[in-house]
């Protein structure tokens, strides 16, 4: 069970990579930070002030539903913020994501929803790794 539950993190953890290593041009190890410094104590954009305000509540819903209002505009600053709150989602622990209505696996389908609405290409997990 722990070994599922550890792949399937890891699993969204190579996505985010992915993802922004393919439209922000960022290693995997440059990620944190990318995210430190671009979103995560909320710079200058007011749309990342409010994530970051609303997951320090765990309001996940609420966030999510921000980001998806914002993913609308097709802009890059978007899917920015929304990796960023996938990202964060993902590194928090099963009981809390679901006490507050979420799951890994709505955050892989909310993560596959973006690779589609910005035409991303990506791998089949599941085939690369055993």
């Amino acid at each position: 069970m722990y070994y599922q539950h550890d792949w399937f993190m890891i699993q969204i953890q190579m996505m985010v990579q992915f993802i922004a290593k393919v439209v922000f041009n960022k290693d995997p190890y440059e990620i944190e930070a990318f995210y430190e410094t671009e979103s995560a104590e909320g710079g200058n954009d007011p749309l990342d002030k409010a994530l970051a305000s609303l997951l320090a509540q765990s309001r996940f819903q609420e966030a999510e539903a921000l980001v998806r209002r914002n993913l609308s505009s097709g802009r890059l600053e978007g899917l920015r913020s929304a990796l960023y709150f996938y990202n964060a989602l993902n590194q928090m622990p099963d009981e809390r994501l679901e006490a507050h209505g979420f799951s890994r696996e709505q955050i892989r389908r909310a993560l596959d929803e973006l690779t589609r609405t910005y035409q991303i290409t990506v791998p089949n997990w599941d085939e690369l790794m055993p």
